[in-house]
């Protein structure tokens, strides 16, 4: 819900009325009985942030408001440590970086490609040389696990453990 000049003041259902917090709750309480993504229960972060589109999608009722739960105790909630806090701005930087990493290794098979070829058809166009160029060719899921590799990279069991005690906490409480 938002006034005038787009501050938030609440959450109601999302637009065409999907409602995201009684899924969570109930897929939550399922996860705290034991039960396992099969049987609704939502996945654990660790794995649910590392899913491909394929497996967030497969699921995607309990996965999307899972997510969309994560997103929205990162932005809302109060009492975050300092790992915590750095995810959203962390994850999208290093999304950037990624993608940028990921069309430099296209744009190198490119050129190199195009040097081999060279000699056989003189008048080929030579590709672009600036990574940029290539944006839209990069494998999105290569660039998503290296995003989170990077994000992740210092996180130990025990800040996993803590982080989603935290959001189940925080679905069960605040959502």
């Amino acid at each position: 819900k938002l006034t005038k000049t787009y501050r938030v003041t609440g959450y109601s259902n999302a637009p065409g009325g999907f409602d995201r917090r009684g899924p969570i709750k109930n897929a939550v309480l399922l996860l705290k009985q034991g039960k396992g993504i099969g049987e609704g229960a939502a996945a654990h972060l660790k794995d649910l942030l590392a899913y491909s589109q394929q497996e967030y999608y497969a699921k995607a009722g309990v996965n999307y408001a899972a997510g969309w739960s994560v997103v929205h105790m990162l932005r809302e909630a109060r009492r975050l440590k300092p790992k915590e806090e750095a995810i959203l701005g962390s994850y999208l930087e290093n999304l950037l970086a990624a993608r940028h990493t990921e069309a430099e290794l296209v744009m190198e098979k490119a050129l190199k490609e195009y040097e081999q070829a060279k000699e056989d058809n003189p008048n080929n166009s030579k590709p672009p040389d600036d990574p940029v160029a290539y944006y839209g060719f990069v494998d999105t899921g290569k660039v998503q696990k290296r995003a989170y590799a990077s994000t992740f990279a210092d996180w130990t069991d025990k800040d996993w453990e803590k982080f989603e005690e935290a959001w189940l906490e925080y679905v069960a409480k605040s959502l």
